[in-house]
């Protein structure tokens, strides 16, 4: 799990984790968007992706207050408040 690997990478003194390759995301929400192409799906979707990665493509894990995810799957409260803010400013700049 993430917090586990961030704890380990301090504990240790090694490199923290890298988070998931954009590639490897959008790979897996393929089906999800071409249900949405088959349906014709025409409303609007906050896509996550813009806020999600660093500039090195990876998916943003944690920052200098904690880490974002409590497993390999689930944001942490930390994480969720971070991407909802982030999506509302999304909203606030369409």
């Amino acid at each position: 799990a993430v917090p586990q690997r961030v704890w380990l990478s301090r504990r240790f003194g090694i490199a923290y984790p890298n988070g998931l390759p954009v590639r490897d995301y959008l790979e897996s929400r393929s089906a999800f968007t071409q249900v949405l192409d088959e349906v014709n799906f025409s409303g609007k979707l906050l896509d996550p992706l813009s806020i999600s990665f660093d500039e090195y493509g990876l998916s943003k894990i944690r920052d200098a207050t904690g880490v974002y995810y409590r497993d390999g799957d689930h944001l942490s409260e930390l994480g969720s408040r971070v991407l909802i803010g982030d999506l509302l400013d999304q909203i606030k700049s369409d």
